[in-house]
């Protein structure tokens, strides 16, 4: 029985210090965030949609480097009639600027959306929109600053979108494996041995 008993330590040694030294394996996922406003106000006025750590789908925002994520989508849309059928009251196409708002309250334009083209993805070859967006999310939250405009073929002119109008934000990527910890490991085999000592002492 001593000699079990060894062996069995010996195993849960070599196996804590294997999992001290083995990485924990990164896990595919995409997580999604929807944030809705009414009304969306012209651009250079703004509306806030406002990303929170706990919105978003499948749980909590796991990725804590940006090498680990490898894309972010921004989807947009809105109940509005002229943007429903991308013309505006002038004739114009309708678009929407979006902004991200950074840590000093500074705007960052990110990109413009129209109705034939309401989404953009933003990944490590878009060079600084990936970066200062990817950066901002690490702890699970952002706000986007969205203004609504008729676009003309020389000049733009403000809008404002009533209805429910919505942004998802759709975040790809690696993000770690949560695995036990060794000292978690050790306290349960030590538990069980005492179990069976206790077991073998009664009988």
């Amino acid at each position: 029985m001593l000699t079990v008993r060894r062996g069995f330590l010996a195993a849960l040694f070599a196996c804590s210090m294997f999992a001290l030294a083995s990485p924990a394996a990164a896990v595919p996922i995409t997580l999604t965030q929807t944030v809705t406003a009414d009304p969306v106000q012209p651009y250079l006025t703004f509306t806030n949609f406002n990303v929170t750590p706990a919105g978003w789908t499948g749980g909590a925002f796991p990725f804590t480097q940006l090498s680990q994520i490898s894309s972010i989508r921004l989807v947009f849309d809105s109940a509005d009639p002229d943007w429903k059928d991308g013309i505006g009251p002038g004739g114009g196409n309708v678009g929407v600027a979006i902004y991200a708002l950074n840590d000093a309250n500074g705007s960052v334009p990110i990109t413009s959306v129209y109705n034939f083209v309401p989404s953009v993805t933003l990944t490590p070859g878009s060079g600084s929109f990936f970066t200062t967006v990817g950066g901002l999310l690490l702890d699970g939250q952002i706000t986007f600053r969205l203004g609504a405009f008729e676009a003309f073929p020389t000049f733009s002119a403000p809008l404002t979108l009533h209805g429910l109008s919505s942004l998802r934000v759709e975040v790809a990527g690696d993000a770690p494996a949560v695995v036990p910890e060794p000292g978690t490991m050790v306290l349960l085999a030590s538990g069980l041995l005492l179990i069976r000592r206790r077991r073998q002492f009664r009988g």
